[in-house]
């Protein structure tokens, strides 16, 4: 039996990546910037530029221009880093720091639970995997968005 809806799973873990992810960034201006302003609204703001230089890179990727596929990770410092200048309004070596020490945080914590979730995904399904080994392999086609005719 394939769960009823696997977008609204994705979407609930999109949030709660979304929310960690902002939560964290105040966690990381707090430890290395205190004189800053660190309101939720500067928060979200910086977390809307961040989604945006996501859609940017998606559209470099699909460009396949190698120039400008090199070129993802150090514009995206450098934007990043100034977006972190201009909204919290601290000098440039600062807004560095501040970016390292939400990068760092969140990787660390957004992986653990991600590694954590899927240790329990993978407990819950050991024994539907191991009862119909195809029930995996129709599970992971269905994340992918391929339907198989024959599948319940």
């Amino acid at each position: 039996m394939m769960p009823e809806s696997l977008s609204t799973a994705f979407w609930i873990g999109a949030t709660l990546v979304a929310f960690l992810y902002t939560a964290l960034l105040r966690l990381a201006v707090r430890v290395s910037a205190k004189e800053a302003d660190n309101g939720w609204d500067n928060a979200i703001g910086y977390s809307v530029v961040t989604i945006l230089l996501a859609f940017l890179a998606g559209w470099i990727l699909e460009s396949r221009n190698i120039l400008l596929i090199l070129l993802i990770v150090p514009t995206h410092v450098l934007i990043q880093t100034l977006a972190i200048r201009v909204i919290y309004e601290v000098r440039y070596l600062r807004a560095l720091l501040i970016g390292a020490c939400h990068a760092l945080m969140a990787s660390l914590v957004i992986g653990g639970l991600a590694t954590v979730a899927g240790f329990i995904a993978a407990l819950i399904l050991k024994k539907r995997i191991i009862a119909d080994p195809i029930y995996f392999i129709r599970l992971l086609l269905r994340l992918l968005g391929i339907e198989l005719p024959f599948a319940d």
